[in-house]
Protein backbone atom coordinates (compact mmCIF):
# COMPACT_ATOMS: atom_id res chain seq x y z
CA UNK A 1 0.00 0.00 0.00
CA UNK A 2 1.46 3.37 -1.00
CA UNK A 3 0.60 6.87 0.01
CA UNK A 4 -1.02 9.04 -2.61
CA UNK A 5 1.50 11.21 -4.43
CA UNK A 6 4.54 9.40 -3.05
CA UNK A 7 6.72 7.39 -5.49
CA UNK A 8 6.93 3.66 -4.89
CA UNK A 9 10.73 3.75 -4.42
CA UNK A 10 10.38 6.37 -1.69
CA UNK A 11 7.70 4.31 0.04
CA UNK A 12 9.96 1.24 -0.07
CA UNK A 13 12.84 3.13 1.56
CA UNK A 14 10.48 4.54 4.16
CA UNK A 15 9.22 1.03 4.96
CA UNK A 16 12.76 -0.25 5.54
CA UNK A 17 13.64 2.72 7.75
CA UNK A 18 10.42 2.42 9.72
CA UNK A 19 10.83 -1.30 10.32
CA UNK A 20 14.38 -0.76 11.56
CA UNK A 21 13.10 1.98 13.88
CA UNK A 22 10.27 -0.25 15.15
CA UNK A 23 12.69 -3.07 15.99
CA UNK A 24 15.20 -0.80 17.76
CA UNK A 25 12.51 1.15 19.60
CA UNK A 26 10.76 -2.09 20.56
CA UNK A 27 13.94 -3.63 21.98
CA UNK A 28 14.81 -0.44 23.88
CA UNK A 29 11.29 -0.13 25.30
CA UNK A 30 11.23 -3.81 26.30
CA UNK A 31 14.54 -3.67 28.18
CA UNK A 32 13.76 -0.35 29.82
CA UNK A 33 10.22 -1.39 30.72
CA UNK A 34 11.32 -4.67 32.30
CA UNK A 35 14.07 -2.93 34.29
CA UNK A 36 11.64 -0.32 35.58
CA UNK A 37 8.98 -2.87 36.52
CA UNK A 38 11.15 -5.65 37.94
CA UNK A 39 14.15 -3.81 39.41
CA UNK A 40 13.51 -0.06 39.61
CA UNK A 41 15.86 0.35 42.58
CA UNK A 42 18.88 -0.93 40.62
CA UNK A 43 18.37 1.48 37.74
CA UNK A 44 17.55 4.50 39.90
CA UNK A 45 20.47 3.97 42.26
CA UNK A 46 22.77 4.30 39.24
CA UNK A 47 21.19 7.59 38.15
CA UNK A 48 20.75 9.23 41.55
CA UNK A 49 23.28 10.28 44.19
CA UNK A 50 21.10 9.40 47.17
CA UNK A 51 19.51 5.99 47.66
CA UNK A 52 16.09 5.73 46.00
CA UNK A 53 12.93 5.05 48.02
CA UNK A 54 9.43 3.60 47.66
CA UNK A 55 8.04 6.69 45.93
CA UNK A 56 10.80 6.49 43.30
CA UNK A 57 10.18 2.78 42.80
CA UNK A 58 6.43 3.22 42.41
CA UNK A 59 6.71 5.99 39.81
CA UNK A 60 9.37 4.02 37.93
CA UNK A 61 7.22 0.88 37.90
CA UNK A 62 4.12 2.60 36.48
CA UNK A 63 6.35 4.29 33.89
CA UNK A 64 7.67 0.85 32.94
CA UNK A 65 4.12 -0.28 32.20
CA UNK A 66 3.86 2.37 29.47
CA UNK A 67 7.15 1.24 27.93
CA UNK A 68 6.11 -2.42 27.86
CA UNK A 69 2.79 -1.56 26.18
CA UNK A 70 4.66 0.56 23.63
CA UNK A 71 7.07 -2.29 22.89
CA UNK A 72 4.10 -4.58 22.23
CA UNK A 73 2.79 -2.09 19.65
CA UNK A 74 6.18 -1.90 17.91
CA UNK A 75 6.37 -5.68 17.51
CA UNK A 76 2.70 -6.22 16.62
CA UNK A 77 2.58 -3.46 14.00
CA UNK A 78 5.89 -4.43 12.39
CA UNK A 79 4.08 -6.11 9.46
CA UNK A 80 1.12 -3.73 9.40
CA UNK A 81 0.31 -2.33 5.95
CA UNK A 82 -1.60 0.62 7.39
CA UNK A 83 0.63 3.70 7.52
CA UNK A 84 -1.57 5.18 10.23
CA UNK A 85 -0.23 2.70 12.80
CA UNK A 86 3.40 3.59 12.10
CA UNK A 87 2.55 7.30 12.09
CA UNK A 88 1.06 6.98 15.58
CA UNK A 89 4.26 5.44 16.90
CA UNK A 90 6.39 8.18 15.32
CA UNK A 91 4.19 10.97 16.68
CA UNK A 92 4.05 9.34 20.11
CA UNK A 93 7.84 9.06 20.34
CA UNK A 94 8.37 12.60 18.99
CA UNK A 95 5.98 14.14 21.52
CA UNK A 96 7.36 12.03 24.39
CA UNK A 97 11.00 12.82 23.61
CA UNK A 98 10.27 16.55 23.17
CA UNK A 99 8.46 16.78 26.52
CA UNK A 100 11.12 14.67 28.26
CA UNK A 101 13.95 16.76 26.79
CA UNK A 102 12.23 19.93 27.99
CA UNK A 103 11.87 18.31 31.41
CA UNK A 104 15.61 17.60 31.54
CA UNK A 105 16.39 21.23 30.66
CA UNK A 106 13.95 22.44 33.32
CA UNK A 107 15.51 20.16 35.95
CA UNK A 108 19.00 21.28 35.01
CA UNK A 109 18.14 24.98 35.26
CA UNK A 110 16.06 24.87 38.46
CA UNK A 111 18.15 22.49 40.60
CA UNK A 112 20.59 24.52 42.71
CA UNK A 113 23.27 21.85 43.13
CA UNK A 114 22.78 19.29 40.37
CA UNK A 115 25.76 17.19 41.52
CA UNK A 116 24.12 16.54 44.89
CA UNK A 117 21.06 15.00 43.22
CA UNK A 118 22.15 13.29 40.01
CA UNK A 119 25.19 11.12 39.42
CA UNK A 120 27.71 12.59 37.02
CA UNK A 121 26.65 12.46 33.38
CA UNK A 122 23.32 10.71 34.10
CA UNK A 123 21.15 13.74 33.28
CA UNK A 124 23.34 14.54 30.29
CA UNK A 125 22.87 10.97 29.04
CA UNK A 126 19.08 11.31 29.33
CA UNK A 127 19.17 14.60 27.40
CA UNK A 128 21.28 13.03 24.66
CA UNK A 129 18.93 10.04 24.44
CA UNK A 130 15.85 12.26 24.00
CA UNK A 131 17.64 14.55 21.54
CA UNK A 132 18.62 11.59 19.35
CA UNK A 133 15.07 10.23 19.48
CA UNK A 134 13.64 13.62 18.49
CA UNK A 135 16.05 13.79 15.56
CA UNK A 136 15.34 10.26 14.31
CA UNK A 137 11.56 10.56 14.51
CA UNK A 138 11.66 14.00 12.86
CA UNK A 139 13.74 12.62 9.98
CA UNK A 140 11.33 9.72 9.47
CA UNK A 141 8.33 12.07 9.52
CA UNK A 142 10.00 14.37 6.96
CA UNK A 143 10.82 11.35 4.77
CA UNK A 144 7.14 10.44 4.86
CA UNK A 145 6.51 13.97 3.53
CA UNK A 146 4.32 14.60 6.57
CA UNK A 147 1.76 12.11 5.25
CA UNK A 148 0.78 10.82 8.66
CA UNK A 149 -2.64 9.30 8.08
CA UNK A 150 -3.83 7.33 5.05
CA UNK A 151 -7.49 6.97 5.89
CA UNK A 152 -10.27 9.13 7.24
CA UNK A 153 -13.55 7.42 7.97
CA UNK A 154 -16.49 7.75 10.31
CA UNK A 155 -16.80 5.06 12.98
CA UNK A 156 -20.27 3.49 12.82
CA UNK A 157 -19.94 1.89 16.26
CA UNK A 158 -21.06 4.69 18.57
CA UNK A 159 -20.16 2.81 21.76
CA UNK A 160 -16.62 2.08 20.60
CA UNK A 161 -16.27 5.67 19.42
CA UNK A 162 -17.32 6.88 22.88
CA UNK A 163 -14.86 4.54 24.62
CA UNK A 164 -12.01 5.76 22.42
CA UNK A 165 -12.83 9.41 23.08
CA UNK A 166 -12.96 8.72 26.84
CA UNK A 167 -9.58 7.01 26.58
CA UNK A 168 -8.10 10.07 24.84
CA UNK A 169 -9.53 12.36 27.52
CA UNK A 170 -8.14 10.15 30.30
CA UNK A 171 -4.66 10.15 28.74
CA UNK A 172 -4.70 13.94 28.30
CA UNK A 173 -6.13 14.81 31.72
CA UNK A 174 -4.13 12.32 33.81
CA UNK A 175 -0.94 12.79 31.77
CA UNK A 176 -1.17 16.60 31.92
CA UNK A 177 -1.74 16.60 35.67
CA UNK A 178 1.25 14.34 36.31
CA UNK A 179 3.42 16.46 34.01
CA UNK A 180 2.34 19.85 35.35
CA UNK A 181 1.33 19.25 38.98
CA UNK A 182 3.03 16.10 40.34
CA UNK A 183 3.79 17.70 43.72
CA UNK A 184 0.11 18.53 44.18
CA UNK A 185 -0.97 14.97 43.26
CA UNK A 186 1.56 13.34 45.58
CA UNK A 187 1.29 15.80 48.48
CA UNK A 188 -1.39 13.93 50.42
CA UNK A 189 -0.41 10.45 49.23
CA UNK A 190 3.17 10.15 50.53
CA UNK A 191 4.48 10.33 54.09
CA UNK A 192 7.73 12.23 53.45
CA UNK A 193 8.75 15.45 51.72
CA UNK A 194 9.25 15.18 47.97
CA UNK A 195 12.59 15.84 46.28
CA UNK A 196 13.45 17.01 42.76
CA UNK A 197 13.98 13.41 41.66
CA UNK A 198 10.49 12.38 42.76
CA UNK A 199 9.06 15.26 40.72
CA UNK A 200 11.24 14.38 37.72
CA UNK A 201 10.07 10.75 37.61
CA UNK A 202 6.45 11.81 38.04
CA UNK A 203 6.70 14.28 35.17
CA UNK A 204 8.41 11.68 32.99
CA UNK A 205 5.46 9.37 33.64
CA UNK A 206 3.06 12.19 32.76
CA UNK A 207 4.88 12.98 29.51
CA UNK A 208 4.69 9.37 28.33
CA UNK A 209 1.05 9.00 29.34
CA UNK A 210 0.05 12.28 27.70
CA UNK A 211 1.80 11.32 24.45
CA UNK A 212 -0.09 8.03 24.29
CA UNK A 213 -3.26 9.96 23.45
CA UNK A 214 -1.91 10.04 19.87
CA UNK A 215 -3.18 6.46 19.48
CA UNK A 216 -6.63 7.26 20.85
CA UNK A 217 -6.94 10.16 18.40
CA UNK A 218 -6.04 8.03 15.38
CA UNK A 219 -7.25 4.50 16.15
CA UNK A 220 -10.59 5.13 14.44
CA UNK A 221 -8.69 5.71 11.19
CA UNK A 222 -7.01 2.30 11.19
CA UNK A 223 -7.91 0.36 8.06
CA UNK A 224 -7.49 -3.12 9.52
CA UNK A 225 -9.51 -4.36 12.49
CA UNK A 226 -6.53 -6.40 13.71
CA UNK A 227 -4.46 -3.22 14.22
CA UNK A 228 -7.27 -1.73 16.28
CA UNK A 229 -7.37 -4.81 18.50
CA UNK A 230 -3.58 -4.65 18.92
CA UNK A 231 -3.91 -1.10 20.24
CA UNK A 232 -6.79 -1.97 22.59
CA UNK A 233 -4.77 -4.87 24.03
CA UNK A 234 -1.71 -2.65 24.50
CA UNK A 235 -3.79 -0.04 26.30
CA UNK A 236 -5.33 -2.70 28.53
CA UNK A 237 -1.86 -4.14 29.22
CA UNK A 238 -0.54 -0.71 30.18
CA UNK A 239 -3.45 -0.03 32.55
CA UNK A 240 -3.16 -3.47 34.18
CA UNK A 241 0.58 -3.08 34.81
CA UNK A 242 0.12 0.42 36.22
CA UNK A 243 -2.80 -0.67 38.42
CA UNK A 244 -0.82 -3.70 39.59
CA UNK A 245 2.11 -1.41 40.41
CA UNK A 246 -0.16 0.89 42.40
CA UNK A 247 -1.61 -1.95 44.48
CA UNK A 248 1.83 -3.52 45.00
CA UNK A 249 3.28 -0.19 46.19
CA UNK A 250 0.41 0.30 48.63
CA UNK A 251 1.27 -2.95 50.42
CA UNK A 252 5.03 -3.23 49.83
CA UNK A 253 5.96 0.39 50.53
CA UNK A 254 3.76 1.16 53.54
CA UNK A 255 6.52 3.30 55.02
CA UNK A 256 6.20 5.78 52.15
CA UNK A 257 2.55 5.67 50.98
CA UNK A 258 -0.55 6.79 52.88
CA UNK A 259 -3.98 5.16 52.68
CA UNK A 260 -5.16 8.12 50.55
CA UNK A 261 -3.26 6.47 47.70
CA UNK A 262 -6.29 4.17 47.38
CA UNK A 263 -8.26 7.09 45.93
CA UNK A 264 -5.90 7.23 42.96
CA UNK A 265 -5.99 3.45 42.68
CA UNK A 266 -9.79 3.49 42.58
CA UNK A 267 -9.90 6.16 39.88
CA UNK A 268 -7.31 4.40 37.72
CA UNK A 269 -9.13 1.08 38.09
CA UNK A 270 -12.06 2.64 36.18
CA UNK A 271 -9.79 3.30 33.19
CA UNK A 272 -8.39 -0.22 33.49
CA UNK A 273 -11.85 -1.82 33.45
CA UNK A 274 -12.97 0.24 30.45
CA UNK A 275 -9.81 -0.48 28.44
CA UNK A 276 -9.96 -4.21 29.20
CA UNK A 277 -13.65 -4.36 28.33
CA UNK A 278 -12.94 -2.55 25.04
CA UNK A 279 -10.32 -5.15 24.11
CA UNK A 280 -12.57 -8.10 25.01
CA UNK A 281 -15.51 -6.55 23.15
CA UNK A 282 -13.55 -5.91 19.95
CA UNK A 283 -11.88 -9.35 20.05
CA UNK A 284 -15.24 -11.08 20.45
CA UNK A 285 -16.72 -9.08 17.56
CA UNK A 286 -13.95 -10.26 15.23
CA UNK A 287 -14.37 -13.86 16.42
CA UNK A 288 -18.13 -13.60 15.79
CA UNK A 289 -17.56 -12.22 12.29
CA UNK A 290 -15.11 -15.02 11.47
CA UNK A 291 -17.59 -17.67 12.60
CA UNK A 292 -20.32 -16.14 10.43
CA UNK A 293 -17.96 -16.04 7.46
CA UNK A 294 -17.12 -19.74 7.90
CA UNK A 295 -20.82 -20.60 8.01
CA UNK A 296 -21.44 -18.62 4.83
CA UNK A 297 -18.52 -20.32 3.07
CA UNK A 298 -19.90 -23.73 4.02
Amino acid sequence: MTEKGVPGSVVQHMAVDLKAFLILDGIRSTLLGLCLVLAPHLLLDVLLVHKSDGVHWHMARVLGGIFIAHAYLCYSWYHSTDGSTHSCILLDRLLTSALSYALCLHTQSTTNDISSTWNSESLRFLKLNYAVEMFLTSVLIVKRRFILCLFAKVCQDQLFNSLVQCDALAAVIIGSLWFALPDWLLKNQVRYSLTETHIFLSRLFGANLLSSKIYSNNVLNFAVKKDLIVWSFARSLMCLIILGGQIYSQYAYVAWWRSTHWIGIGLFSIWTVLSTWTYIRESNSVHFQNENQIELDN
